[in-house]
């Protein structure tokens, strides 16, 4: 999840699920977050414009990896049915391996979006982002009909292409597909929710999480 450095607050929901469901979880150390960060960068603030490309697809790549381990490795015991899930960034990254799943799992983002464009160009996070620095920097990177746009037209219109899932497949089982989302997110835009928590993101996931929970069983 956006700023999660750690493991504590999705052992939370795992511990929850695990105690009361029988639901095992695996939580992967995010691509540029924690031990796996670099070092000049300061906690979630990415370096680079294409860090947020590279995280994607490193988590997408390690998370259907080890799926294939677990259905692969069968000394270490019978698994599944399998499913993903993450909170805001990484609701939307198990949103994105679920639409690249070959295998009919359980896809539950909560709290995220469906483009990450949106969350860096309307949401919160635009005021974190250095538009100066990529104004300076954007002519080198557009074509001769984009010529005309501004460094957070052009993020925009880079993070929808790479990031919206719209132009992915729809996960195989999409009866086990549970968008959550929170009525009062100041980070990702309203209306993209299936199954609706009564706070906002950051309460939520200061102590509110386990009511999560639900979806992820249902799914």
């Amino acid at each position: 999840m956006t700023g999660d450095h750690g493991f504590s607050m999705r052992q939370d929901i795992g511990f929850t699920l695990l105690k009361h469901k029988k639901i095992a979880s695996i939580s992967i150390c995010n691509p540029f977050y924690g031990t796996r960060k670099p070092e000049k960068q300061k906690r979630s603030a990415l370096l680079h414009v294409t860090d947020i490309m590279c995280k994607g697809v490193a988590l997408v790549a390690e998370g259907l990896s080890l799926f294939e381990y677990f259905k692969l490795n069968k000394d270490l015991g019978v698994f599944g049915p399998f499913g993903v899930t993450g909170i805001s960034m990484g609701g939307h990254m198990a949103a994105l391996a679920g639409c690249n799943s070959l295998d009919p799992i359980a896809v539950i983002p909560c709290l995220s979006p469906f483009s990450a464009g949106p969350v860096f160009t309307e949401g919160l996070l635009r005021n974190w982002c250095a538009w100066k620095e990529l104004d300076k920097q954007i002519s080198s990177y557009l074509s001769e009909d984009q010529r005309d746009m501004e460094s957070k037209e052009y993020l925009r219109y880079l993070l929808d292409e790479t990031t919206d899932l719209t132009k992915f497949p729809k996960p195989r089982c999409m009866e086990a597909t549970i968008q959550v989302a929170a009525k009062y997110d100041s980070y990702v835009p309203p209306g993209q929710g299936e199954y609706y928590i009564t706070t906002g993101k950051v309460r939520n996931c200061g102590g509110r999480h386990t009511l999560m929970s639900p979806p992820l069983h249902w799914a």
